[in-house]
Parts: structure tokens; C-alpha cells; sequence
């Protein structure tokens, strides 16, 4: 800009000066001094420019404050989906598999949940562009991440309810298997079949694997965002959010409140 004034200042000169030789040459008329041509021209010439100057920056930072403005609402947007999911999670971790965790037995005991699709939880890429102009565009590789990894979660646990209430349990019923009877592992086995049985199994211990990894990388990036999003806008506000402990309830223990509340330290430490 300032090169541009300079440039613009010389040409108004050289102009102002070819102008002010031609009124010289007129015969039979009084010479006009050189400043009398040469000021009031640059004068009024210099305040339409450094008028329009500053018109020009004025819309200028008017649209950075509203770039701004858009990447901060698109930032707290994501953080929000980050919480939906976790908290989505969460909510299965404690109700499906937390209850059988330990359990010998936890691919007949873990209970099929109600079918959610979670459509709506995803993030809003082309919102978060401005983050490919930054240092920090790895947080965006890094949702595209969590989203697969929360569908990959989901997925699976569509699956192994689907198998559990289309096919396990019709099985269970008509061999006379009842919730909350005692039985072997040799004797569920051999009532589903060896191949449902494994299968079973391994969608257990898939859904389990899936569920407790994606809460603590979504919390782990979660805690990137926030570092990313403070510095690059450090007098914003920015939602926030912590791994809850499971809810309490009549039934509970000290000592499997313990083991919780370590599980969610170890999972902030190692996500």
C-alpha cells in the first residue's frame, strides 16, 4: 500500500508539473505561480485517495471481525459434536457395557441396546477450512479420524444387537436357556453352535474395544482443539468439557467407583 501511494503521488507530480508548464506558455497572460497550480491538485486528488484508503480498510477489518466471528462459531460447533458423541459413548459404556465388563460371560450378559442412528452427530468440515491456512490443520485430519472412529463404534454396536435379539435370543428361548440362570460357557456354546458362538464373541470384544478407544481420543482431541483454537483466537471463549464418572446409583460400590474413576484417569493419560 504504500508503494502504491508513493507511485500514485509521483505520476499526480509529474502531471501536476506538465499541466502547470502549458498554463506558462500562454502569450498575453499573467503567470500563475508554480504552487498555486501544484498544491491545491495533489490536495484535492490526495484526499479522494486516502479517502477512499480508508474506506477500503475500513470494509477490510469489518470482514476480518466477521471471518473471525464465523470461525469461532464453527469452532465451538465442532467441540460441541466432540461432546455429543463422547457423552453418546458414555452413556453406552455405562448403561451396556460397564454393568458386564468383567464378567466371564459378558457376550451372553451384555444387553443389546435400542437402535439409534446418531446421524446428526458428524462434523461440519467445510466449516472448519480456515484451519488448512494454520499450523494446526492436523485437527482437521484428526476429526475425519474421530468421525470414522465414532461410526465404527456405532456400527458395531448395531451389529451385535441386532445379532443378539434376531438370533441369540430366539436360540436361547427355544433350548430353554434362562436370564440369569447359571450356566457354563461349554453349555451356551454348544446350544448357539460353535460358529454363532465365536462370532458373538468377537462382536463383544469388538464393541467393547471400539466404544472405550473412541471416548478417549475424542477427549484427547478435544483437548487439541482447545489448545489450537486459544491460540489462534486467545481472547475467545471456547466450550469445554470432562470425562464424567458413572452416575451413582443405590447399587454401587466404593470399590468399582474407584476402578471407574482410575479407568477415566488412564484413558486422559493414554488416549
Amino acid at each position: 500500500m504504500k508503494i502504491t501511494l508513493i507511485v500514485f503521488i509521483i505520476l499526480l507530480t509529474a502531471t501536476t508539473l506538465f499541466a502547470a508548464d502549458e498554463v506558462v506558455k500562454i502569450p498575453n497572460a499573467s503567470e500563475p505561480r508554480l504552487w498555486e497550480i501544484f498544491f491545491p491538485a495533489v490536495a484535492t486528488l490526495l484526499a479522494a485517495f486516502l479517502g477512499a484508503w480508508f474506506a477500503y480498510r475500513l470494509r477490510d477489518k469489518a470482514n476480518i471481525r466477521k471471518e473471525h466471528a464465523s470461525n469461532i462459531s464453527a469452532a465451538n460447533q465442532a467441540l460441541f459434536t466432540v461432546f455429543q458423541q463422547v457423552n453418546s459413548l458414555k452413556l453406552i459404556q455405562w448403561q451396556m457395557i460397564d454393568p458386564v465388563r468383567n464378567h466371564p460371560m459378558k457376550f451372553i450378559a451384555m444387553q443389546p441396546i435400542l437402535h439409534e442412528t446418531y446421524e446428526e452427530l458428524k462434523f461440519d468440515f467445510p466449516s472448519l477450512v480456515f484451519l488448512l491456512n494454520t499450523k494446526h490443520k492436523q485437527i482437521v485430519m484428526n476429526l475425519f479420524i474421530e468421525q470414522q472412529r465414532f461410526r465404527e463404534a456405532i456400527n458395531s454396536i448395531r451389529y451385535r444387537s441386532s445379532l443378539h435379539i434376531n438370533q441369540i435370543q430366539p436360540i436361547l428361548e427355544r433350548a430353554g436357556i434362562q436370564e440369569g440362570a447359571d450356566y457354563t460357557i461349554e453349555v451356551l456354546a454348544r446350544v448357539l453352535g460353535q460358529r454363532l458362538y465365536r462370532i458373538l464373541q468377537r462382536t463383544t470384544d469388538q464393541v467393547i474395544f471400539h466404544v472405550d478407544r473412541t471416548v478417549c481420543s475424542l477427549y484427547d482431541v478435544k483437548e487439541k482443539m482447545i489448545k489450537a483454537f486459544k491460540e489462534l483466537y486467545p481472547e475467545s471463549d471456547f466450550l469445554n468439557f470432562e470425562l464424567l464418572e458413572a452416575p451413582p446409583n443405590k447399587n454401587s460400590n466404593p470399590e468399582k467407583k474407584t476402578a471407574n474413576k482410575q479407568k477415566i484417569e488412564n484413558c486422559v493419560k493414554n488416549p
